[in-house]
Parts: C-alpha cells; structure tokens; sequence
C-alpha cells in the first residue's frame, strides 16, 4: 500500500507524518514499521511518526495516531500535534483561516489554531504535579519535579544536573538516561533541564522512546514552563529556546492557583513530501 508522507519540523522536532485520510492503514499494520519509516537512510532521522485521517466524529476534523521511533505510543507529542494540524492543512482536511480545530490524539481532543504563521495548540491543566521529589542515584539524591502533561516528565534546573554527574563521575547525559529509567516512574519518563533568566527558559529535553536529546519537545517545554511558574501569576508566557534554537512560546491561564488551560505555538514546517510503501498482513 502506498501512502503520501511528509518529514516535518516543530520548531526542530522532527516527525513522519503519513496520510491516512482514506483510512485504509490501521495504527497496528504500520506500527511494526515505525523504527524504519523513522531511520529512512535517504532522509534526516525523525523523532516520531504520525498517521492522519478524518473523523468520522461530526465535532472532530481529524484523528492522530502517534508513534515513538522505537514504536511505542500512547503519550502525547506537543510539537507533533502542531505539526499535525499543519500537515491536515497540506491534505485538505482543514483550511488555513485562523479558525479553531478539535482532533482526537492520545487518548483525548484537543483544540488548536489553524494558521498559516506559527500553529498553536491549547492544552488542558496538567494531570499531575509533583514538585520536590527526591530521584535517588547510587545514593546521591535529585531533586525535580514529576509533572504530566499529557506525557510523563521530569525537570531539573542545569546546576542541579551538573552537581549530579559530578559528584557521580558521570557525564550529564549519561545521568539523564539513568533519571528517565528511573525505578520510580515504571513507564519510564522524559527528562527536561532548563536554565532561566525571567521568563526565558533554555530547555534541553532527553526523550523517551527516542533515546537522546531531541531539537524540541512540546510537552516538556509545558512542563518545565509549569515547573517554572509561581502559582501566583493568572496568566504568564513563556519563551523557550530549545536545542534548535527554534523558539517555542508557553501560556498558562489560571484561576485562584489552579491551571484552566495551557497553549503551546511554534513553527510547524513541511521539509519535504514523498510517499512510502506500507507491506499489509
């Protein structure tokens, strides 16, 4: 079976993305190949895979199914929503007018701006925060903060991190890997270290599934964003600057302390298209 693919760009997060829209490829006949329709040795390496098609749900434009390289799913991608919206532009799904859009993904709809500048996505509160947490190393403790955004995360200020591998002879990466392997998350979780200066946060991003730093990653720029607020402010941005440099900006609305809502925007880029092979069984 042949399908359109694109690789794409979420402010320097790099995905497959593959038409689905005739809905004729199930998200379990492409996942045995998402390890090599991510690593395609004539294209740059991707850090994820995504499959689009229509809903047949009035109140939804379209349905994401998204894969990690190394074919696990069920988390959510926020660049990779971003650029999802953007590619359902590219195959006629949704127009470009500044018009909001709802889409299932990870379990849950989602809402979104479709633009043809900067594509954002609007978020629900966290699932979870849990500031604080102590993360054990060969006896030497870290100290993070656990919060899920739709996907798991922790995040660490840079000192805190470079205190860590010191005191454990250890290269920073290789003290990222053992936190995101960490016993205390059992389905592991993505490690996010950030510096700050106000409301500018520098954010580098080891991402499960992915096995590395990525250029970006949309669910743990909300995190760490959420990590850095005070919980006073009701309505605070954002700029995150990650490996890309490509800059990421993060709202959180509020109400009495609590989060009613987040957005994430950013640049969602088609880098090229082409179209691939999928072997049915």
């Amino acid at each position: 079976m042949m399908l359109p693919c694109a690789r794409m760009s979420g402010a320097g997060n790099l995905f497959t993305v593959i038409d689905n829209s005739g809905g004729l490829v199930t998200p379990q006949q492409i996942q045995p190949h998402v390890p090599s329709l991510c690593s395609d040795a004539t294209l740059p390496k991707t850090e994820g895979l995504m499959m689009l098609q229509e809903s047949q749900e009035l109140d939804l434009d379209f349905r994401v199914d998204f894969f990690n390289p190394d074919g696990s799913t069920s988390m959510m991608c926020g660049n990779g929503a971003r650029c999802a919206i953007r590619f359902a532009q590219h195959i006629g799904i949704i127009k470009a007018d500044d018009s909001y859009v709802r889409f299932f993904m990870a379990g849950n709809v989602y809402s979104g701006i479709s633009s043809l500048d900067d594509i954002t996505v609007v978020f629900p509160p966290p699932q979870s925060i849990q500031r604080h947490l102590p993360l054990l190393i060969d006896n030497y403790s870290i100290t993070v903060s656990s919060i899920n955004t739709g996907s798991d995360h922790i995040v660490l200020h840079e000192d805190e991190l470079s205190t860590a591998a010191t005191k454990l002879f250890m290269s920073e990466l290789e003290v990222m890997s053992l936190l995101r392997n960490h016993p205390v998350f059992p389905r592991g979780t993505n490690v996010n270290v950030y510096s700050q200066t106000d409301t500018i946060l520098h954010l580098r991003t080891y991402e499960r599934g992915v096995e590395g730093i990525t250029g970006a990653c949309g669910t743990g720029a909300l995190a760490t964003a959420i990590h850095c607020w005070d919980g006073i402010d009701t309505a605070i941005h954002y700029t995150i600057i990650p490996p890309s440099q490509s800059t990421l900006s993060v709202r959180i609305e509020s109400l009495d302390g609590i989060i009613q809502y987040m957005t994430l925007e950013g640049s969602a880029d088609i880098l090229t298209t082409y179209s691939v092979e999928i072997p049915l069984t």
